[in-house]
């Protein structure tokens, strides 16, 4: 196993952590999908974001999209964000997002 601190800088420095949010969401709500299909209730999902991924002022665009793309209830995402996250946040769109998303 390869903890993220191991590979998410490397995956920020590439220029790919947007990519892979998207896939994770992708994935996460295809997943989602397969066990409503399959009569499996699971409540919700919770998928982890990264400061500069919160700091994108289209965040909250690009879940809402995901979410209508899959026909899926807000209620069935749980966004995970770590304290540090918020306690260094020195960008205002972070905030913002956060609130939006809760708001969602």
């Amino acid at each position: 196993m390869v903890p993220p601190a191991a590979f998410l800088q490397a995956i920020e420095q590439a220029g790919k952590l947007e990519r892979l949010a998207e896939v994770m969401m992708y994935h996460s709500f295809t997943a989602l999908k397969a066990w409503d299909s399959a009569g499996i209730h699971v409540p919700h999902i919770g998928v982890n974001f990264a400061g500069p991924e919160l700091s994108n002022p289209k965040l909250v665009e690009k879940i809402k999209w995901e979410l209508d793309r899959f026909d899926l209830a807000p209620e069935r995402l749980v966004v995970e964000v770590l304290e540090t996250v918020v306690a260094d946040a020195s960008d205002d769109t972070i905030t913002k997002n956060i609130n939006d998303l809760s708001e969602l």
